[in-house]
């Protein structure tokens, strides 16, 4: 039986050609580094903002967004009240993922199929959450008439979830070398082939 080419790497199942197992190991660890890499800086910054907010006196923030404009119905004490169970969110939905994603890229990197569901699971999990979140966002950004924040969702969370997409793609893509290919190739994801 012929091997595929190398040279198309790239290419997909619907042309016919399989890519080799290494190359699509690595596109999908490289996917979850970078993934990794934006969530932890973004929801990192974010989570600071909030952490720092439910440490400082009610006073402080008073003075911080006295010049600020606010919307009438949040007072400094909702927001006070409101900051840790934020940072907490941020925490749970936001950070910890990202260091699974960066930790699990390096198994996936190695062909670990524990890693590879791993990092599906979360990516999925992440994904419906994040997508019911963006959902109900542009649904009350419509609602307000408010064009900004439409523009600020769609763009931080709905970029968030096209990396997403396309990191869960790359790894089923990964999982399924074994389908598309045959011969002595090994299968990256399966270890104990006899």
């Amino acid at each position: 039986m012929t091997q595929p080419d190398p040279s198309h790497e790239w290419s997909s199942r619907a042309n016919g050609q399989a890519s080799q197992p290494g190359k699509a190991c690595t596109r999908a660890a490289v996917l979850l580094w970078i993934l990794g890499a934006i969530e932890l800086v973004g929801f990192g910054c974010c989570g600071g903002i909030f952490t720092f907010l439910a440490v400082l006196p009610v006073e402080t923030i008073r003075e911080m967004v006295a010049e600020q404009p606010m919307p009438p119905q949040i007072s400094v004490e909702q927001i006070h009240a409101w900051a840790p169970m934020f940072a907490g969110t941020i925490l749970v939905l936001g950070i910890l993922p990202a260091l699974v994603y960066a930790i699990s890229a390096f198994g996936v990197y190695a062909g670990k199929s524990a890693a590879c569901n791993l990092a599906l699971m979360v990516l999925m999990t992440q994904g419906i959450v994040l997508g019911v979140f963006l959902l109900s966002s542009v649904a009350g950004a419509i609602m307000m008439a408010s064009p900004m924040d439409l523009t600020i969702n769609v763009i931080v969370f709905g970029s968030i979830l096209a990396l997403i997409i396309a990191a869960i793609r790359a790894l089923l893509t990964a999982r399924e070398f074994k389908q598309d290919t045959s011969g002595e190739q090994a299968d990256p994801w399966n270890n104990n082939q006899t």
